[in-house]
């Protein structure tokens, strides 16, 4: 099994513990979970991290360097045109073509060389390019120097605390310091990603974005 998944799953273990809760004004208690559900919840923290981390979930983006790259995939797709329209003809007309459709899946009708079909893939580029440009210009991404990796494993990990382990949300005490069991937890997942930052100003900076003041 994975190794990190195991740390994740084990700190959050760490802080999985019987707590009493009111329902409606009624005392119950929340019982530990299982570490099968800790392990889910270490993978939706991954998960988090694997696709927030470039900041774009929470309306960040550097959108000159997004338009600077799809001009570059761009290019590099015309590029590639072009080296397949020099190819020779033994290479774009193989004698087992209709072999590698087959293979690949290809309807038989498809009358194409496969070479020929992967060109048409490339010009398609051709047709969506303008309108992934309009689109990164049109959503109102903001710029932020805030580390976008830290984000995505807090705002998950915070999900976690108060949802699964059933914890209350922390409060800032003692001039603006989170609560120190809450800091630990936070600090703990975020080593295993090789992260280490002022955890007071991260989970800050997240409890900002969540009030749409980043």
């Amino acid at each position: 099994m994975d190794k990190q998944l195991q740390e994740i799953a084990s700190i959050i273990n760490n802080y999985n513990k019987r707590t009493e809760i009111k329902i409606n004004g009624y005392g119950a208690s929340h019982l530990p979970i299982s570490y099968e559900a800790c392990l889910s919840s270490a993978k939706s923290i991954k998960l988090a991290f694997k696709f927030y981390k470039d900041g774009s979930k929470f309306g960040f983006m550097d959108v000159d360097k997004t338009l600077t790259d799809l001009h570059k995939i761009k290019g590099n797709f015309l590029n590639s045109i072009d080296l397949i329209n020099e190819l020779p003809l033994a290479v774009k007309l193989p004698t087992n073509h209709f072999e590698m459709k087959k293979k690949l899946g290809f309807k038989e009708d498809n009358t194409i060389s496969i070479v020929e079909h992967f060109k048409d893939c490339l010009q398609d580029f051709n047709k969506v390019y303008d309108l992934l440009v309009k689109s990164v210009k049109d959503e109102d991404f903001k710029k932020s120097k805030i580390n976008k990796r830290v984000l995505a494993v807090i705002k998950e990990s915070a999900v976690i605390w108060r949802v699964v382990l059933n914890r209350k949300t922390p409060k800032y005490i003692n001039r603006g310091k989170a609560d120190d069991e809450f800091t630990n937890y936070l600090s703990s997942i975020l080593k295993t990603f090789d992260l280490e930052p002022d955890i007071d100003n991260a989970y800050r900076n997240y409890v900002k974005w969540k009030e749409g003041k980043l």
